[in-house]
């Protein structure tokens, strides 16, 4: 019969006991984040932002200038890698106010360390790419589908 000794017990027990600790798990730079990110920042100004501001052909009405600020919003983060991404807009038609508008995307992100593609399954043909460091999370996207990614920059609050 083979005795083992006390040493390699304790350095068994040792070793499962690392294995069944809490530090055994990735580290939180490795793991997608998890949340709702609060609009910060759109078009690289600070809320409220405008995002649009030109010309544009009405269905009826001819032209009209046509101003989109952004005014709130947020990018929320499940674990299973769904997102929904929502922006609120005032809307203003030839300098005067036309109401709010709400924005919206839903779909799944991967992630690769701090870098996320994400793929709509809401708004056809969009994809973008995301990133996040500290507690900024930083895209570029056509969310309104007219042609004209913006940039939007979100915090963990």
């Amino acid at each position: 019969m083979q005795r083992i000794g006390l040493s390699s017990l304790a350095l068994v027990a040792a070793l499962i006991s690392a294995a069944c600790s809490e530090s055994a798990s990735a580290p939180v730079s490795q793991l997608p984040p998890v949340g709702r990110f609060n609009l910060q920042a759109a078009a690289g100004q600070s809320l409220p932002s405008s995002v649009f501001n030109g010309v544009v052909l009405g269905d009826n009405d001819g032209f009209f200038r046509l101003e989109l600020t952004a005014t709130g919003g947020y990018f929320e983060l499940s674990p299973d890698g769904h997102y929904e991404h929502r922006v609120f807009h005032d809307i203003r038609v030839d300098g005067q106010r036309a109401g709010n508008n709400n924005y919206v995307d839903r779909g799944q992100c991967s992630w690769v360390g701090q870098q996320a593609s994400c793929i709509s399954s809401y708004n056809q043909n969009v994809s973008f790419v995301a990133s996040i460091s500290a507690n900024h999370f930083d895209l570029v996207q056509d969310l309104v589908g007219e042609g004209f990614p913006i940039s939007y920059r979100y915090s963990l609050d």
